[in-house]
């Protein structure tokens, strides 16, 4: 009896994530070749039919809870069992196990050979497993590009999710495979740990990988990216720069592995950094209330056609490449102006008309800017420690000075659902936001702004939680200057959350309800819902989890969303 060495589980997984792969790719088409028109009343029977049918379907496997911190819904679990079942199925598959024993052996031969198979059996566990974590983790180095073509279609938002499952699922398979030659290695070397580990290439190069796994397993929880984006960063590289300096020593079927890494990671770190990035000129650095600061860079690459309102970029004050590679940090793209457009706040009392809010412009789905270099502004809240030293510099720096700035190409698909619609296909727009999650919706009614004569919205609701009124300081004159050129119906309602009355002196701005306390989205989406019964609204959210799962519920239920009426949802998280 001996174990004949096969990859057929290697081959069968693979084969099944490129059949669910295309398919995907085949929905996502099928979706934008029927994307929905312009909802009008008297729809058909049918089609109200399927319109109901739909939004059940999604609020079953869409209504999201709370467990052990993480956000679930159904629909999630089946995606996560799916990918569970196919791992499994690739693992309890056909036994090839050459059984040479004889029948009329005797009883201790029949022990003997029993154990054999036994330990047979698990030589053969443990090496599909080894190769279902090779899988693994080649689909989830994949899937943490955000510039390749093979991903574009699905967006960075949902391939992230996907890339940390397909890591915590290759973690656990690498988990089994290590034990089992732990052990076996172990008794081997007469209980020696250190013989264990360094016995021979391929028992180094596995306690190496082992090591890096664990590292990214820990580096990648929530809290170390909260506390700091720098070490999150710098563990992920060291540990995936192990595990590509030994993992083709381990085996030779980390070709696989390396063709992730070669051919997409690094072919899309060569386009974010090599080519997508740029050294920037800074324009303007200045420090607002409520701990913000407001940057103006303008990017060497051209602007035409690149940015559409919601994207973001990767920003680092360092000169060298490596250094702006390691440091890079994302923040979202709050305006895009003209070079030569640059306005003070006593500009922006006498200019109340965009020179793009015209019907004469032809409709364009990007932010426009009549100059041929544009200049990019962001809004940086000092949280870190990377964000408040770019918040002593600006104190100290004198912005003639050459202080160097790299950033990358916009990055991301701000689109509300599979048919590719934006914001400006909804006649109904709801905006929620808390503290600097305003950041991204500013893009956006810049966008309604210049688009006004050519999108379909006709009314934008605007809901803003803010700590205090430092925060509504540090705003006051960009949403004063946008809600003054846009000739749309709006309502902005702030709520101050720490405060128990409205301080005398506050900003003003057209159309803005200020309270005290903190929201009710339940009693404000039902204000919207009343008024948009019979067509579809776009809700767009950036905040924390527990507003995010709340309007989404509220959205998701029958009384918002059904037959007649639905109401499409899009979140922003930085969590890259």
């Amino acid at each position: 009896m001996k174990y004949k060495r096969d990859y057929s589980v290697l081959q069968g997984y693979v084969a099944s994530l490129f059949t669910v792969y295309f398919c995907m790719l085949g929905y996502i088409w099928w979706q934008r070749k029927n994307k929905p028109a312009r909802q009008v009343l008297g729809e058909s029977s049918v089609a109200v039919w399927r319109r109901t049918w739909q939004c059940r379907w999604r609020r079953w496997l869409g209504y999201e809870w709370q467990w052990m911190n993480t956000t679930m819904s159904l629909g999630r679990i089946i995606c996560v069992c799916v990918l569970v079942g196919l791992n499994t199925a690739q693992l309890l598959r056909a036994r090839r196990i050459a059984d040479d024993n004889n029948e009329n052996e005797n009883d201790d031969v029949a022990l003997a050979l029993g154990q054999v198979q036994r330990d047979i059996y698990q030589q053969e566990m443990a090496n599909r497993t080894g190769q279902l974590a090779l899988v693994n983790f080649a689909v989830a180095v994949a899937l943490s590009a955000r510039y390749s073509i093979l991903l574009r279609p699905f967006g960075v938002d949902k391939t992230r999710i996907w890339h940390m499952w397909f890591a915590r699922v290759g973690s656990c398979c690498t988990l089994f495979h290590a034990c089992y030659q732990f052990v076996r290695n172990y008794a081997r070397q007469e209980h020696d740990l250190w013989l264990t580990l360094t016995s021979n290439t391929r028992y180094f190069t596995g306690f190496c990988m082992m090591a890096a796994t664990v590292v990214l397993f820990a580096g990648a929880h929530p809290l170390v990216r909260m506390l700091s984006y720098r070490l999150f960063r710098y563990l992920h590289i060291t540990a995936f720069g192990v595990m590509v300096l030994v993992s083709f020593l381990h085996h030779w079927t980390f070709a696989l592995f390396y063709v992730a890494v070669v051919g997409v990671w690094f072919v899309d770190q060569l386009q974010q950094y090599g080519v997508g990035t740029r050294q920037a000129r800074l324009v303007a650095m200045e420090v607002l209330s409520g701990k913000v600061l407001k940057l103006q860079v303008q990017p060497s690459y051209s602007h035409k056609n690149t940015l559409t309102p919601g994207q973001f970029v990767f920003l680092s004050l360092k000169s060298s490449r490596l250094s702006s590679w390691l440091h890079a940090h994302p923040f979202s793209v709050a305006r895009l102006d003209a070079c030569t457009d640059i306005k003070t706040a006593e500009d922006n009392e006498t200019d109340q008309v965009n020179p793009f809010a015209t019907a004469n412009r032809s409709y364009s789905p990007y932010l426009e800017a009549d100059s041929r270099q544009a200049v990019l502004t962001f809004y940086i809240k000092s949280i870190g420690k990377h964000t408040t030293a770019w918040h002593k510099l600006a104190q100290t720096a004198d912005v003639s000075t050459d202080i160097p700035i790299v950033i990358s190409k916009p990055l991301g698909r701000p689109l509300l659902d599979a048919a590719g619609r934006g914001y400006g296909d909804f006649e109904q727009v709801v905006l929620v936001a808390e503290g600097i999650g305003i950041t991204p919706w500013i893009s956006v009614l810049q966008y309604m702004e210049q688009q006004q004569y050519h999108v379909r919205t006709k009314e934008l609701v605007l809901i803003w939680s803010i700590r205090d009124t430092e925060m509504l300081h540090a705003f006051a004159d960009e949403l004063s200057r946008l809600t003054k050129s846009i000739h749309l119906q709006y309502q902005i309602d702030i709520y101050l959350t720490r405060l128990s009355g409205i301080e005398e002196g506050h900003p003003s701005i057209r159309h803005s309800h200020i309270q005290c306390g903190r929201p009710d989205y339940a009693s404000l989406l039902e204000d919207v819902r009343s008024r948009c019964s019979q067509i579809d609204v776009a809700l767009g959210m950036c905040a924390h989890e527990e507003t995010i799962r709340t309007c989404g519920n509220i959205a998701r239920s029958a009384k918002y969303s059904h037959g007649y009426s639905q109401w499409v949802i899009h979140n922003e998280q930085f969590q890259i």
